[in-house]
């Protein structure tokens, strides 16, 4: 039910009603499976870019674009995935000292946080008008025959009169973070395969590390 429920507080923040639910691999409200590797192309050579981390050259659909390195371990790297009309972004970072002593679950919900920090600071930049968070919710993926606890979270974002959902996919991989960002309009969100996406990428880059 878990499921049902994050899509009817999307629903209800779209201002749709909830008699509109039904959605078609809704966006953020599958439950997370064991997902299966596959074949990986090498990953661009950054400094910043975690070693036993491995950007899939494709996921499905999703071809991989542009990287960018941060300057840092813990700014870490990131990779664009983009199909004819969704893109995402993947991160990989370090976690910074002060959550390196912490339990995974403490250290989730640290970070999540912190990115609901950034969605306040983005706001008052005026990259979008309002928010409203749906949902955040514990996740997982498993990788290389070992578990990734995560975290996931959901909002809607209004700019001017357009409106669009957003989605969130944090995973820990010891001292090393995986997160997954994406937008869809209003008009795909009940279609949008973000959520399998952010599950695939994350075990592929967990599980082709040894593949280097």
């Amino acid at each position: 039910m878990r499921r049902v429920e994050r899509a009817r507080r999307i629903v209800v923040l779209l201002g749709l009603g909830v008699g509109a639910c039904a959605p078609h691999r809704a966006a953020a409200v599958q439950e997370s499976t064991a997902v299966p590797a596959q074949s990986v192309e090498s990953t661009p050579a950054l400094p910043n870019a975690p070693h036993d981390l491995v950007a899939p050259l494709r996921v499905d659909h999703y071809k991989r674009g542009e990287a960018k390195d941060y300057g840092s371990a813990q700014g870490g790297v990131s990779y664009d995935y983009s199909d004819k009309e969704t893109s995402l972004t993947v991160y990989f970072y370090a976690r910074d000292t002060t959550l390196q002593g912490l339990g995974a679950t403490e250290a989730l919900e640290a970070e999540t946080g912190r990115f609901k920090q950034v969605l306040e600071i983005e706001r008052q930049r005026g990259r979008w008008d309002e928010y409203k968070v749906a949902f955040d919710d514990r996740d997982s993926v498993v990788a290389k025959g070992r578990v990734l606890p995560g975290r996931q979270l959901g909002f809607v974002i209004k700019k001017g009169q357009a409106m669009a959902v957003s989605l969130f996919y944090l995973y820990a991989v010891g001292n090393e973070w995986i997160k997954v960002r994406g937008t869809v309009p209003v008009s795909r969100w009940q279609k949008t395969d973000i959520p399998v996406f952010a599950q695939k990428v994350s075990a592929m880059a967990v599980s082709s590390s040894a593949e280097r």
